[in-house]
């Protein structure tokens, strides 16, 4: 077979024509697809991951976690303005002036001398260095009690970062589960496909040999599609959940997760004291942080009751300057003087006008009791809602153990009996989809009881 190429040459591109038979076109289609489905499948990053590693991972790229500590930062920041505001205030200043050269002088002479003297000689280049320090010696305790208010703050700002830290390790815990919830029901749903699979070769035989009815042949063709749409039904939820899980740990979007469950199924958690878990939620973040941003609006409240204080001031400034002006006459050179000084500044009016400050700085303290004690309820009623729902999860293994076993059982029964002619297919199909869906409910449960023990936990911030 012959290939005619034609080379064509148009600037910096070159396009290659090929000429060939029908047979070659095919192969070279045939070639092109199969290099491109390989190309994809290179794409994909495959990762295997156990579920510490989820955490792990989920808590390095979190951007909650990141925005709580940008948050963090913000506040420590602003402590430590307050800090340096503590600090004396030092200076340092120099100027240059030329001024106009259209005064006159006053001059005098004393009677019987021949000197003249020029009180105030025009110096027209005129030079000035000052480096002064000022500090405050006592403002009614304010600046202390800003840096007090401003330590709180980070502290309840440091809890924020633990309280998302919780939040998301246990929202990777849930999605993982539920991801291993999904597999496992594929699998089971996998491995009965074929159970129906003799379900519908014993009714097609029994046809066969008429002692069966066409209609049962139509009924177990009905059952196996049934568990094959399931099993697809299962099989994009399972893609879409570990899609979801790509996204939280902030991974590349082609990757393709593989779980596995080394540590993710812990031994049933027995809980009997509701009270021993209720008294754990003080050690919850959001509420530590809470009762620190109390303490925060008290330091706010010695702030405004600070401005009934006056503020006193210390100062001290070292002056080179030509001319200075504490030299007479004035000459026309650089002279050094220092000076020291106390200030006192009152407000007066603040006597009458800062209640009203006071007031608004108990009422912030008022809300954040409230708002603490909202918080506590709150965590209460999350940790009563978890404890029993991690007891009836734990209740539900048992019982579903013993369906499996029972439904087990019924369904070989029934199955011998439909061998033996003496019931009917639907029946069998019935069994068998009862069998099935308890070891369905027994799986779920198991994990459902690990996701109701690590909520439980999440719930007294453990």
């Amino acid at each position: 077979m012959l290939i005619k190429r034609l080379i064509i040459s148009q600037g910096s591109n070159i396009f290659i024509m090929i000429k060939t038979t029908k047979r070659l076109r095919l192969l070279l289609t045939f070639f092109s697809l199969t290099f491109l489905f390989c190309a994809h499948v290179q794409a994909q990053t495959e990762r295997a991951i156990t579920i510490d590693d989820a955490i792990e991972l989920g808590l390095k790229n979190s951007n909650q976690i990141k925005t709580s500590m940008a948050r963090l930062n913000v506040v420590s920041a602003k402590r430590q303005q307050y800090w340096s505001a503590q600090l004396p205030n030092v200076t340092a200043s120099a100027g240059y002036t030329r001024i106009s050269d259209n005064i006159t002088p006053f001059s005098f002479q004393f009677p019987g001398s021949s000197d003249v003297i020029v009180l105030n000689p025009q110096i027209l280049n005129q030079y000035s260095m000052l480096l002064g320090a000022q500090q405050t010696v006592f403002s009614g305790f304010r600046a202390i009690n800003f840096y007090k208010s401003s330590e709180f703050q980070e502290k309840a700002a440091a809890l924020d970062v633990d309280k998302d830290k919780t939040e998301v390790k246990n929202l990777i815990e849930i999605t993982f589960l539920n991801i291993l919830k999904l597999q496992r029901t594929k699998q089971i749903l996998e491995q009965n496909a074929t159970v129906f699979q003799s379900r519908k070769t014993d009714a097609t035989n029994f046809f066969k040999n008429g002692t069966g009815l066409e209609n049962d042949v139509l009924k177990t063709d009905l059952a196996l599609l049934q568990i094959k749409t399931t099993q697809k039904d299962v099989e994009n939820f399972i893609k879409a959940t570990k899609y979801n899980l790509v996204v939280l740990l902030s991974l590349p979007d082609d990757t393709n997760l593989t779980l596995d469950e080394k540590n993710a199924v812990a031994d049933p958690l027995t809980v009997s004291d509701l009270n021993a878990y209720v008294k754990m939620v003080d050690a919850r973040p959001e509420i530590a942080a809470a009762g620190y941003r109390k303490q925060a609006s008290e330091s706010l409240l010695e702030v405004a009751k600070g401005n009934y204080f006056p503020t006193v001031r210390v100062f001290g400034n070292i002056v080179n300057s030509d001319p200075n002006l504490r030299v007479f006459p004035q000459v026309d050179q650089f002279k050094a003087t220092w000076e020291l000084g106390l200030t006192l500044n009152y407000n007066i009016t603040s006597l009458f006008t800062n209640k009203y400050q006071v007031s608004e700085a108990k009422a912030n303290i008022d809300v954040a009791q409230n708002q603490r004690n909202g918080l506590v309820n709150m965590a209460k009623t999350e940790v009563s809602n978890a404890f029993y729902a991690l007891q009836s999860a734990n209740d539900k293994l048992e019982l579903y153990k013993q369906a499996v076993t029972q439904s087990t059982e019924n369904a070989r029964v029934i199955k011998n009996r439909y061998n033996s002619q003496i019931s009917t297919v639907t029946e069998s199909l019935d069994a068998d989809f009862e069998a099935l869906q308890a070891k369905i409910n027994l799986e779920n449960a198991v994990l459902d009881s690990e996701i109701a023990r690590r909520k439980l936990l999440k719930t007294v911030a453990r």
